[in-house]
């Protein structure tokens, strides 16, 4: 990631963060950026590493695994942005 995608990153509103993604806010309040992480876990989190590239290929196949996001046209954030339409999940 470039100097100038770390800071603009880092000027994001971080909203939540799991094991494989960040979730920002971005400027329009119904879209979200998710960030894909190249972290992985194995035996319940007792062994943690990296997988090279795993968070930009996350980042491919995230919308065509899901139909229900909306992926817009976003500037990019590094090599695996994906801007989401944020909705509220149902239990």
């Amino acid at each position: 990631m470039t100097e100038r995608q770390t800071k603009r990153q880092a000027e994001r509103q971080k909203l939540y963060e799991g094991k494989a993604k960040i979730l920002y806010a971005s400027d329009d309040p119904a879209v979200l950026v998710s960030y894909f992480k190249d972290d992985a876990t194995a035996f319940n989190a007792q062994k943690r590493g990296q997988i090279a590239d795993k968070g930009r290929i996350n980042c491919a196949i995230a919308p065509i695994s899901s139909k229900s996001w909306q992926p817009r046209a976003f500037p990019p954030i590094g090599s695996r942005p994906l801007a989401i339409a944020k909705c509220t999940s149902k239990p």
